[in-house]
């Protein structure tokens, strides 16, 4: 799949109203910071009394009633907890994206075999690991397969604690293993399809030279709208992320139609907005815009990675 210009659009041209994310989290590092529904500066402090012990916070309480029943029915509260108790080495913000993900999947009642008509890549992350490979004369083939048997193993790693917190925040305590590939569905669905949310700070250096810092605020997946969208080294398009406070969240609009989208998927019969009706303007959301002239049915591509960083 992928998505094509419905029309002729000009260079800086917006291709989509705001798209709001199907599910996100803020990072680790910023919960202490940073409002976790809204992604901005913490002035006023809400905490959540649940199982995490106030580990979530946000700025307002429009953001924490919009968003503590995702927070403590998806079993984000359980996990948050359960990272603080075992001190996980790695970042639970993709966890609990997923976490999130899966309970948006299990209240929309979308009736598709993907989540949230996601592509997760499951097989193709972990299928590898599940089959069983001939023997390899060829070094570099031994350690591709080592990694990608090291990936799909931490994937599987994850979705046991993702298993686990949804098992607690529904009331059962124990914990089936055998049953967790919801959600290793919604972790891939979550490494395939999320994007780091990112803000562009202007800092003064000591010599009195003003630099840009990127700020990574958290992960966010978004519905086909934005996730079809395919990468190429010389895009026709960039994308910019939107934070509102809780104040002014009451003012947004929903994506509820197809104004102002001047996109539309390859496959003209999907129905790419059906899961954006039913989901709530909240968290970071994203534009996309034209950085060059786009022609009627030409694809839009962006780029997954900034090309102007040296590697």
């Amino acid at each position: 799949m992928y998505m094509k210009a419905s029309e002729n659009v000009e260079m800086g041209c917006d291709v989509t109203p705001e798209i709001p994310p199907l599910a996100w989290a803020l990072s680790d590092s910023l919960l202490s910071s940073r409002c976790s529904a809204c992604f901005s500066k913490l002035i006023n402090y809400f905490h959540c009394t649940g199982h995490c012990g106030g580990a979530v916070i946000y700025c307002s309480q429009q953001c924490r009633d919009t968003d503590i029943r995702t927070h403590l029915h998806s079993g984000e509260c359980h996990l948050l907890n359960n990272a603080r108790a075992h001190a996980y080495a790695i970042s639970t913000s993709d966890l609990r994206a997923a976490v999130r993900l899966l309970f948006l999947d299990s209240s929309l009642s979308t009736h598709s075999s993907r989540i949230s008509n996601l592509m997760t890549n499951h097989d193709c992350l972990l299928g590898r690991k599940r089959k069983r490979h001939k023997p390899s004369n060829s070094t570099n083939g031994d350690k591709s397969n080592s990694d990608c048997e090291e990936f799909a193993q931490e994937i599987e790693e994850c979705a046991r604690v993702i298993h686990l917190a949804r098992k607690h925040a529904s009331g059962a305590m124990e914990c089936d293993c055998d049953g967790q590939r919801m959600e290793e569905e919604a972790l891939c669905a979550v490494i395939t399809n999320g994007v780091q949310v990112q803000l562009d700070q202007l800092q003064m250096t000591f010599t009195g030279v003003s630099e840009v810092h990127c700020l990574v605020l958290g992960t966010a997946v978004y519905g086909s709208l934005f996730s079809w969208c395919n990468h190429s080294c010389r895009p026709n398009a960039s994308y910019r992320f939107v934070l509102h406070t809780g104040l002014d969240s009451q003012t947004q609009q929903k994506t509820d139609s197809r104004n102002g989208i001047f996109i539309q998927p390859s496959n003209e019969e999907s129905n790419f907005v059906s899961v954006a009706k039913k989901t709530m303007v909240h968290g970071p959301g994203v534009l996309l815009r034209t950085i060059r002239r786009v022609s009627k049915g030409e694809e839009i591509f962006i780029t997954y990675t900034d090309l102007m960083q040296p590697k």
